[in-house]
């Protein structure tokens, strides 16, 4: 009777099986296309290649594409059953065969197609992968926390892990991490009656796209009554659709991520469990960085970039306010790089601190409003902030032309604007520092090639662009070297007999060969939170975020099983 595929509005394009036997012989694979595969003639030649070596084909799904309102044109996507038609034939011999058809996708550029084979194993392992208690889960953004979430997901036969993006080398990359993955490569904001299509055949959305494309996702998953999970902060605009997802009786999980998200889930285990035994939270701290492993912060400013530089950049120059033993200290972005601190969490690493934006509304959100300091930082190797608060001082964080076409006639002419001579001049008459340090700037910009020779700056862009561009080709990773998170909490508590507890909480990171530090916490933690949504595990519904203790405690749970556990102590430092 053959093979046939069934429409379920939460499960489409499940390969339902009439037919077990006919796949469970160990005889059969399937081979999922997308692309432009027709335009092309890509498809005739994949079935040329079968039928030159006695091979069955049958069409499971066809979506032939096309284009769309806004002239995009949308990829084809189809799903083929190749099968032997020689009864001596083997499974090895038919991937053997697919990996001859496959070697034809890069001879034909023209249809930036992605190929994926698909092996039945056995008959019971059929009838799982193909059950219709599978659970669709749309990933929108290929980025680089994408593959440790579709691995995570995608280990079980009963996740189908589906993920949309531009570009179709990104898609692939990430969907081949799972078991039963499918990509869609289509231009998301260009074509949203395809995407409302895969949201609305979803169990539940997961938006890894850039914040300011969440409402988007949001407003598509409230209209179709899927679930939505993402790793970014609560915007005004998000928040805004807490009765709207009430309604639509779908849970909107956010700030699943490492920061924000494992901070909040730690923190608030240990202030929970204070306030539990009738103490309250007298002083709070959170800190949390990003950075190159020791080995590899082998340059001047110790830092590395993952991606653009620019919001790094943009990020260190926010202003930032916090509490500290009662009194609110107010910092400008003219000044946050000078207002780094240094910080002893980690004993064995020479770390640094700079406020995060706005720490005092997290009194309230945390629910500590009787704590007299309250703390959020971002963590830096000791050096960076002072390095790059003379590159700011000096100009060359501004919006701003370039002063002349290379680097070094650049630098000279913001020294001549300054009237200084060179950088240690400039250092202690503009920067309020000492000439050391600008001699330590004065190492950083010559590491740079900035100072002589003929480096060029980025052809008509502004200095902060150009330096962007320059740091993003000079501080990349390595292929071997790797990336590190570290996060600590500070918090102590006071009881009504007096006593103060000192509660300590660190969690280090390293990334591997598989996945960057970051690219785990991030990407794994989002997926432990979109698997207590589809798993029912949480069943509030509207704008949720992971600071309740059922959330945070199975949340931390399954973190500490994929090896992240935060190291916690507890000492009286007054009785």
């Amino acid at each position: 009777m053959g093979v046939k595929s069934e429409v379920n509005k939460k499960s489409p394009g499940r390969i339902l099986f009439e037919d077990e036997n006919k796949i469970a012989d160990n005889k059969s694979v399937f081979l999922v296309l997308d692309g432009h595969l027709f335009d092309s003639n890509l498809l005739n030649a994949v079935m040329d290649v079968f039928e030159a070596n006695n091979c069955g084909v049958e069409i499971d799904t066809i979506d032939v594409g096309g284009k769309t309102l806004d002239g995009i044109n949308r990829p084809s996507h189809a799903v083929l059953r190749v099968f032997c038609l020689n009864p001596n034939g083997s499974v090895d011999a038919l991937k053997k065969v697919a990996d001859d058809a496959a070697s034809l996708v890069p001879l034909n550029p023209r249809a930036e197609a992605t190929f994926k084979v698909i092996t039945p194993v056995a008959s019971s392992s059929v009838t799982n992968v193909t059950s219709l208690d599978q659970k669709n889960i749309l990933l929108v953004g290929a980025g680089m926390v994408a593959n440790s979430f579709a691995e995570y997901l995608g280990r079980t036969d009963d996740n189908v892990i589906h993920v949309a993006g531009n570009v179709a080398a990104d898609v692939e990359s990430v969907y081949s991490e799972a078991k039963h993955g499918r990509g869609h490569v289509f231009d998301l904001t260009c074509d949203p009656t395809r995407l409302e299509s895969l949201v609305a055949d979803a169990d539940v959305v997961v938006s890894l796209l850039p914040a300011t494309l969440h409402p988007m996702i949001a407003e598509l998953a409230i209209n179709n009554k899927t679930n939505m999970v993402s790793a970014s902060y609560v915007s005004p605009a998000i928040q805004a659709m807490h009765q709207r997802a009430v309604d639509a009786g779908i849970t909107i999980l956010n700030e699943v991520g490492l920061d924000p998200g494992m901070d909040h889930m730690s923190a608030m285990r240990i202030m929970d469990g204070v306030k539990a035994r009738g103490g309250w939270i007298k002083h709070f701290s959170s800190v949390c960085g990003g950075l190159p492993a020791p080995e590899c912060a082998n340059n001047p400013l110790m830092y590395k970039f993952s991606w653009s530089p620019m919001g790094v950049l943009t990020a260190s120059q926010n202003p930032a306010t916090y509490l500290k033993n009662g009194e609110v200290i107010n910092v400008e972005g003219e000044e946050m790089l000078n207002s780094a601190y240094d910080i002893f969490s980690f004993p064995t690493m020479n770390m640094e601190c700079l406020p995060n934006r706005d720490s005092l509304a997290y009194k309230e959100i945390y629910g500590i409003e009787s704590a007299e300091s309250c703390f959020r930082g971002t963590l830096r190797f000791k050096g960076f902030s002072e390095l790059m608060y003379g590159a700011k001082k000096l100009g060359l964080l501004d919006d701003a032309p370039c002063d002349g076409e290379t680097w070094s006639a650049t630098v000279a002419g913001l020294l001549a604007k300054h009237n200084c001579s060179d950088l240690r001049e400039f250092y202690v008459k503009k920067c309020g520092g000492t000439a050391e340090q600008g001699v330590k700037m004065e190492q950083m910009l010559s590491w740079f090639d900035m100072l002589e020779g003929p480096l060029k700056v980025s052809n008509g862009d502004s200095r902060v662009k150009s330096l962007c561009d320059l740091l993003e080709g000079r501080l990349g990773y390595g292929e071997k070297e790797r990336d590190m998170v570290a996060m600590a909490h500070d918090i102590v508590a006071e009881f009504p007999d007096g006593t103060l507890e000192q509660h300590d909480s660190t969690l280090l990171m390293y990334g591997d060969d598989q996945f960057s530090a970051m690219g785990r916490t991030v990407g794994v933690t989002c997926a432990i939170g979109t698997e207590m949504v589809i798993d029912g595990w949480i069943k509030e519904k509207g704008v949720l975020v992971p600071m309740t203790k059922n959330i945070y405690d199975k949340g931390l749970e399954l973190l500490e099983k994929e090896g992240m556990k935060f190291e916690e102590s507890c000492r009286v430092i007054r009785k």
